[in-house]
């Protein structure tokens, strides 16, 4: 599953500086020239609201069940800040990157080697859910063969059994 996780990340850089490229190109053919960075800095990551615990603990009818939910909740939150704010940033640079050095990269070579790597996620994914019923198939067919090769060895014998003996055996 490595695998598909590294190219999936690298389907995510692809995009997203697949994307800078076509704004680039779409300025090109517009004539007009967009700071793409003035762009990508008016964009930011949403937060979570956190809710804050305001229980006192010296209180009486403490319900430690309600504080523990609300805090692990908190970190819930800030979990998905982190990776949203993380993802959202790497983004932005990659549209900054691809935007600007949208003159080295062309875009119809990105999905030139995208295909390859969606094709290979694609196999990956199948193998990896093949993997296990694979031990199950070799089982019922070596069931089914021991069954079928037993049956033709009983076939076989009672067929010995009704032929009449010749003069020379008997």
């Amino acid at each position: 599953m490595r695998i598909v996780t590294i190219l999936l990340v690298l389907i995510l850089v692809w995009a997203v500086v697949g994307v800078g490229d076509v704004l680039y190109e779409h300025d090109l053919e517009n004539n007009k020239t967009t700071d793409i960075y003035n762009v990508t800095s008016s964009l930011y990551w949403n937060s979570s609201n956190f809710q804050t615990i305001e229980h006192n603990l010296s209180s009486k009818g403490i319900n430690i069940s309600k504080i523990n939910s609300l805090r692990i909740r908190n970190v819930l939150n800030k979990a998905i800040d982190f990776f949203g704010f993380t993802g959202f940033e790497f983004a932005k640079w990659g549209v900054e990157f691809g935007y600007s050095n949208g003159d080295k990269i062309d875009s119809d070579v990105i999905v030139q080697y995208m295909q390859p790597v969606t094709i290979m996620i694609i196999v990956l994914i199948i193998l990896s859910i093949a993997i296990p019923i694979l031990p199950m198939l070799i089982a019922l067919a070596y069931v089914i063969i021991t069954e079928i090769y037993g049956f033709f060895k009983k076939l076989h014998k009672k067929r010995k059994a009704r032929q009449p003996l010749s003069d020379e055996e008997g």
